[in-house]
């Protein structure tokens, strides 16, 4: 989670059902990790009454208080994923940030088989930065490798939590990426772009096995 040390509990108000409070808890993995800077790894949410894992997605903007309205936006809702992509990051294109946000996945699930492994989840969380802050991380290709020897992620177990006033812009808080919290059946529409979307992962997967390139892990600047 990009967030400084010494500020230990967050919590999100949801605006989506019925204006629950999302509490965070468990920073660093659950260990307090972090990288000098800001803590990395897993968060726990308590959020509309159900626990699951978080992972910040979002170098670019700072956590600058406790508590905000936030709202939870399904991957597979392409018009909301696609103004939040906008003014969070300032990417427009489907066919560029769609990537981003498979390697994302891919990070997310990576986390999961690290054990007690803090440098491969200080890595992974800055190979996620790199994401959308490539001006301030580096990717080292490891979200890439994993796509590559892995099933295609499915779009439809992923959800972002935001700003509620993400619409406005401004000084927005972070951008969390968190399993769905409810798996309910998609409209035709929604199924088409989820369809899409594992496409360019499987795209993407081919793609890697036909190109090697040399890509070597740098420090982040």
């Amino acid at each position: 989670m990009r967030i400084y040390i010494g500020i230990l509990v967050l919590t999100f108000a949801s605006m989506s059902a019925s204006a629950d409070t999302v509490t965070i808890t468990g920073l660093g993995n659950g260990h307090g990790w972090n990288d000098g800077h800001y803590y990395t790894g897993y968060v726990t949410l308590d959020f509309d009454g159900k626990v699951f894992p978080g992972l910040c997605i979002d170098a670019l903007h700072e956590t600058t208080k406790d508590s905000w309205d936030a709202l939870y936006i399904p991957l597979t809702d392409a018009a909301d994923v696609a103004a939040v992509m906008s003014v969070y990051f300032g990417i427009d294109d489907t066919a560029v940030y769609s990537p981003k946000l498979f390697a994302d996945m891919a990070g997310f699930a990576m986390l999961s088989g690290i054990g007690s492994d803090k440098t491969a989840n200080d890595n992974i969380q800055h190979d996620v930065w790199a994401q959308f802050a490539p001006l301030k991380y580096t990717d080292s290709g490891i979200l890439s490798d994993y796509i590559n020897g892995h099933a295609a992620m499915d779009p439809a177990q992923f959800g972002l939590i935001v700003d509620a006033r993400y619409a406005n812009g401004g000084d927005l808080q972070q951008a969390f990426l968190v399993d769905s919290p409810t798996p309910t059946p998609e409209p035709a529409s929604v199924f088409m772009v989820g369809t899409a979307l594992v496409a360019i992962s499987t795209l993407l997967r081919k793609r890697r096995r036909q190109t090697a390139p040399a890509t070597q892990s740098r420090r982040p600047s």
